[in-house]
């Protein structure tokens, strides 16, 4: 891998650490919301899902809630 490719790499991924875009963020909070559905595809993925929610937080999250809990993120809360 050339060293100018590595170097806009790393210098990409700092400035992730500092300045996030309102584009990113809205890009990650769609790709999050994706993921979490598509990974309820059958019967023993919602099990294990209810099992860790319950082993996390002593309830069962209704996908609204997680769906609103990640809508309160913006760019401000994703750098503090």
């Amino acid at each position: 891998m050339p060293v100018i490719y590595r170097l806009s790499k790393f210098f990409s991924r700092m400035r992730l650490c500092r300045n996030v875009t309102d584009l990113e963020v809205r890009r990650a909070k769609n790709i999050l919301k994706a993921n979490l559905l598509l990974q309820l595809d059958g019967t023993t993925p919602v099990c294990e899902d209810i099992g860790r929610q319950i082993l996390c937080y002593g309830r069962r999250i209704p996908l609204a809630e997680l769906d609103q809990r990640i809508e309160v993120c913006n760019n401000a809360r994703c750098l503090s």
